[in-house]
């Protein structure tokens, strides 16, 4: 006889990525000009989508409060990140 038990994990793959913009002195007027940057990445530091999801996720259909969310998310990349007050 042979008994079977399935475990059910998931891993967690955080990815910072880094949008690097630079500027230039125009050789003309010598002024400094900036790339733009898109309104996407107006802080110094943004959630990507699928952390956004995540959080609302537990939130919204688990229930779960929004200093436990902070926890948990922070938790993740090993205390990398933290979600802001007013998310």
């Amino acid at each position: 006889m042979h008994t079977s038990k399935d475990e059910f994990d998931f891993e967690v793959k955080v990815k910072k990525i880094r949008h690097n913009f630079h500027s230039y002195v125009c050789e003309s007027c010598r002024r400094i000009v900036k790339v733009s940057i898109s309104l996407q990445l107006k802080e110094e530091n943004q959630y990507g989508a699928n952390v956004q999801t995540f959080a609302i996720t537990l939130m919204n259909q688990e229930f779960v409060s929004m200093s436990r969310t902070r926890e948990i998310i922070s938790g993740l990349p090993q205390n990398e990140m933290s979600l802001s007050e007013r998310y």
